[in-house]
Order: structure tokens, then sequence, then C-alpha cells
């Protein structure tokens, strides 16, 4: 297994694209499909999306989850200004008919409360700079009353590169995170967010890792990175 920057994980994926020919969308599909084998023992959900690749992601989560026979209410919290792999996902969900909720519906606390799980795709590796008053508020209401959290590759309100934390970051449970470590996984604040680290195989050919000089990661390398 690798452990990546964010830049090293973004390079990573365009090559797989670009060079390998494999889809975003696809690796999308995977990273969607490890994220369901972690939590497909609950039964009812609520799915948190921001607006980038992490929330689509979360779409593709959902409907696999309703697929399943799954009780799931996904709620958009930045609306539905999604782009590419994202919205592609959108639109099949639309397209299922399926429900969405956002903040202004008033309803979230309760469903956090009374659902089995929550599946964090707010930020992802995505976090850039300050973190909105009512997003900050979501990620109260989840700390505060889910009963079970999974943080979709990274928990939204860590810094992905450096294991710095954010005014309050998901808590997660376990976090399945994609092809390779993120590095401030494993540091210190975040550390302590990320619960279970679960790393999730999206076929991304290993050749791709050394392309982009990753580091292994073996225990050495882990305790190094430790303080």
């Amino acid at each position: 297994m690798k452990i990546c920057s964010v830049s090293q994980m973004r390079a990573s994926d365009s090559i797989a694209s670009e060079k390998y020919g494999i889809p975003s969308i696809v690796l999308m599909e995977n990273a969607a499909r490890a994220c369901v084998s972690e939590i497909i023992g609950f039964n009812s959900f609520v799915v948190l999306c921001g607006k980038g690749n992490n929330a689509g992601d979360g779409l593709a989560i959902a409907r696999h989850l309703i697929n399943a026979g799954k009780s799931v209410k996904i709620y958009l919290l930045f609306g539905n200004t999604f782009s590419g792999d994202a919205r592609t996902n959108f639109e099949i969900l639309k397209n299922m008919s399926v429900q969405f909720s956002g903040l202004a519906d008033g309803n979230l606390e309760n469903d956090v409360k009374m659902c089995d799980c929550v599946v964090d795709a707010v930020f992802g590796t995505g976090l850039r700079g300050e973190i909105a008053e009512d997003i900050l508020g979501v990620f109260d209401t989840v700390n505060n009353f889910a009963k079970y959290v999974l943080a979709v590759d990274v928990p939204s309100g860590i810094d992905a590169d450096n294991g710095k934390v954010f005014k309050n970051a998901v808590k997660a449970n376990k976090t399945v995170t994609f092809a390779a470590y993120k590095r401030g996984l494993l540091l210190f604040p975040a550390a302590d967010f990320a619960g279970e680290i679960k790393t999730a195989d999206i076929s991304i050919p290993k050749e791709v890792f050394d392309s982009v000089k990753a580091d292994v990661a073996d225990r050495e390398k882990i305790k190094s990175l430790m303080p």
C-alpha cells in the first residue's frame, strides 16, 4: 500500500484516466462500491453530499444503498451545483425519482438521530479555506447525534496533507480511503478523527503510484510520520 499527498493522488487519478484509459467515473464507482461493502449491514442512512467528487462518491453510494433496499436520505449541502462525474451520478438518481433534502428543510438533526449510519461525503480531500457556519452546524449535529459515521476518503474538516483539524471536523467511526493512505490521516490530531482506516483498491494500476513517487506504507514509514 502507498501513502500519497493530495496532489500525488490527483495526479494518480489523472494518469489512470489519461494514460491507462480508465474512465474517472469507473474509479468513482469502484470507490462507492468499496464504501457500501463496509456499511451494508446497516438499514437506514443519511448521506451528506458536498459539491465536488467526494459528493459524487456519496451520490453513487446512495444509489447502491437504495438498490439494496435500504432507507436512504440524501442531503445536498450546497444544492445541486454538480459537474462532471458528480453531475452524472446526480442525474442517475433523478432518473430513479430519488428525493433530495437540503438544510432549509429543517429535518437534519432528527434524521441523523434516527438513522443507523451517516455517510460523510462533504469535502474529502477537497477542503479549501474556512468552513461556512451552516456547514459547521451540520458537522456539530453529526458529532453529537450520529450513531455511526463512515467518512468517504477523508473525514470532512481535516487537512489530508498535514493532519490539521478544523473546527467541528467530522469524527468518523471508519474511514474508507481510496487507492492509498492520505498522509494527513496518519498524522495527529487528524488520526483521532478517522476511526478505523480501510484502504480501498479502486483499480488504479500500481505503476501509477511509482510514477508519482508515492511512499510505501510500511511500518517504519508510518511510524516516522507519527509524533
